[in-house]
């Protein structure tokens, strides 16, 4: 295995305009194999976690599940993993109303890409200087069947995001046990292949792509050969959009 990153971000309390908690959580397991040969990691506005010890136990649990069989179906792997994620978040923090998303790449032998996202924390690539979304946003309207099916509705409010029962703006979470029926944290896992082409990827939280588009996230770094300059110019150009979210952002270059 080459490495993992992951991003965790925790969304806003439901019902309190004013608690503005987060929670990124960047792994790596082993280091990146020559193949990639930088990456960085760049946040902004971040707070702590609502528990330390939910925090430990999120990177332990993730861990051993992953690890777990990985070898033998990856896929299954972090699907056991997101799932055994988000049942230690529930049983610890049963009455917390937020919820985190994710975004995860893990990098094998150099030459194939994993990538795994819960919520709307996105992943793209740039290949030959043109930009690819390799992630789905999970956004409630487009899985109106899933919550649907679990039970629950979308609504649309004018001028605003569609919501899962009116509250969440998206179809899947850790966390948020007060939908848990309605929602789920099943990752979309896809194989993304890395060779001569692909130039890098960004894997960031939606503070970020709310204001740029993918092909403005590809241009505004593709001429940039640092990965830590790279992420900064990212951020800032997302803040000097006028970016209200906390943003996370890790580049990785080939």
């Amino acid at each position: 295995m080459g490495a993992v990153r992951t991003l965790l971000k925790k969304q806003r309390e439901m019902g309190s305009s004013s608690s503005h908690k987060r929670k990124y959580l960047k792994i790596d397991v082993n280091p990146p194999t020559s193949k990639s040969k930088r990456c960085s990691l760049e946040e902004t506005s971040l707070d702590k976690f609502k528990s330390k010890r939910c925090n430990n136990n999120l990177e332990e649990t993730s861990m051993d599940k992953l690890k777990a069989g990985f070898w033998k179906n990856p896929v299954r792997a972090v699907k056991r993993a997101c799932k055994a994620t988000d049942d230690e978040i529930l049983e610890k923090v049963a009455d917390w109303r937020g919820g985190s998303t994710a975004v995860a790449a893990i990098l094998i032998n150099g030459v194939k890409l994993l990538v795994a996202n819960v919520g709307d924390s996105r992943a793209i690539s740039c290949i030959n200087g043109i930009p690819r979304q390799i992630t789905i946003d999970h956004d409630p309207h487009r899985e109106k069947h899933l919550v649907q099916s679990r039970g629950g509705f979308v609504s649309k409010r004018p001028g605003c995001a569609p919501r899962v029962d009116d509250q969440l703006a998206m179809s899947r979470a850790f966390g948020d046990g007060k939908l848990k029926e309605h929602i789920t944290a099943e990752p979309d896992v896809m194989v993304h292949k890395i060779d001569d082409h692909t130039d890098f990827i960004i894997l960031a939280s939606d503070g970020l792509w709310k204001v740029m588009t993918n092909e403005e996230a590809c241009d505004c770094i593709k001429d940039i050969d640092d990965a830590k300059k790279a992420s900064k110019k990212l951020v800032k150009e997302a803040l000097r959009k006028g970016s209200y979210d906390d943003i996370s952002c890790i580049v990785v270059m080939f």
